[in-house]
């Protein structure tokens, strides 16, 4: 392919979670080296905070941002985007949700219908981005996916590359089991990608019954390596959606571990959601109550979460994105999700002895496991070396 190429490119951006930057960083970088002298334009739903992250490149708004506003920071509850409905009566706090919850329109939204009658709201201005391109690459992670303002935005993305005759591309994906009123547009739209490259097999799974070809690699942020080596001698602890019945439990594990090996605890937030935020004040207040060393802070953006995030020796997230940025600056990494994409990325870096899903465990199942970590003598090293190069090949194969 000739190199002078308008790419455009997009993926979960600009929504609060700091952790799908690191994609977005990597797949500028994958686009570099396959294409050195491409114009590569980035679509986000904020596009000022995109910009800070990649000051050197043309940031416009994201289709799903033209279509819904900014609803998403409500359905999301984003940090600082709009009021924190955490600080609500429990009474009040059901009464938003159900009023702006996400996925609200999901139980009473004819997808076919929303599809057709959201068609006008997409801008010239964005009609014309892809009647120029050479190339559409839809990035991961979980981008595709069942949230239906989401769902819709991106069958729209495919739709207007297919408009425009843009080769359209899908990299390192996990999707959603598309609800069933969803397949039928999800297997139109899909069916016209000219290549896509998931990152777990149960996406791959899912798509082969769809009668759709795809092919399965390591996550894009394995890709880059280049956060250092991991020195500190503390845990970072990533404590993203825990459920409300393993909180007290893992609190008590990951403090008397602390203080077992005489270890510092880094509480860390890698996706700026109230939800998490609370989560997080609530685990560093505790924790200290318990006489543990916390370090906690609430980042500022992309590049301060990974100053939190790397270099540390070990760590324990129940996020994706923290624990493959924990796993490629050396730490040993502990698994707290179950979903499809963490079983992936657990087994493709073999970790599987790791991973640890919250239902249904005991104190001591969490004790036992976390002392593992800390006594875990295996290195990061030539596995990561491995994935990365991976990453780059099947990067390249997708255009193949």
């Amino acid at each position: 392919m000739n190199n002078s190429k308008k790419i455009l490119l997009s993926g979960g951006w600009g929504y609060g979670n700091l952790g799908d930057d690191a994609i977005l960083i990597a797949s500028i970088s994958l686009i570099r080296e396959q294409f050195p002298n491409a114009e590569i334009i980035v679509f986000s739903y904020d596009t000022d905070y995109t910009k800070s992250i990649i000051p050197d490149f043309e940031v416009k708004l994201s289709v799903h941002r033209e279509i819904y506003g900014k609803i998403a920071f409500k359905q999301l509850n984003t940090y600082k985007k709009v009021f924190n409905i955490y600080l609500l009566p429990n009474i009040l706090r059901r009464i938003y949700f159900k009023l702006f919850g996400r996925g609200f329109l999901d139980n009473d939204t004819n997808c076919e219908q929303a599809f057709s009658e959201t068609q006008q709201k997409i801008s010239k201005q964005c009609e014309s981005l892809f009647e120029r391109a050479d190339i559409f690459i839809m990035s991961g992670g979980g981008y595709f996916n069942n949230w239906v303002e989401s769902f819709i935005s991106r069958c729209h993305e495919l739709r207007l590359a297919k408009k425009y005759n843009v080769p359209a591309y899908i990299m390192g994906q996990t999707l959603d089991k598309f609800s069933s009123d969803k397949i039928p547009l999800a297997q139109k739209m899909l069916s016209s990608v000219s290549g896509i490259y998931l990152r777990d097999s149960q996406s791959f799974s899912f798509l082969q019954s769809m009668g759709i070809n795809s092919f399965v690699g390591p996550d894009l942020a394995l890709g880059f390596p280049t956060y250092g080596k991991a020195l500190d001698k503390n845990i970072v602890f990533i404590p993203a959606e825990v459920p409300k019945t393993s909180k007290i439990i893992l609190l008590r594990s990951v403090s008397d571990i602390a203080k077992k090996y005489s270890l510092a605890v880094k509480v860390c937030i890698t996706r700026l959601y109230c939800a998490d935020i609370i989560d997080a004040c609530y685990f560093a207040k505790n924790l200290k109550k318990l006489g543990v060393k916390v370090i906690f802070k609430i980042p500022l953006d992309y590049n301060d979460m990974i100053s939190d995030i790397t270099n540390s020796q070990y760590l324990i997230s129940s996020n994706l994105h923290g624990l493959i940025l924990g796993y490629i600056s050396g730490s040993k990494i502990l698994c707290l999700n179950k979903g499809w994409k963490f079983e992936a990325f657990m087994h493709q870096c073999n970790r599987d002895a790791f991973l640890l899903p919250l239902q249904d465990v005991s104190y001591k199942d969490i004790h036992e496991k976390i002392d593992s970590l800390i006594n875990d003598t295996k290195s990061n090293g030539d596995k990561i070396s491995e994935l990365s190069n991976i990453v780059h090949t099947s990067f390249q194969l997708t255009f193949i």
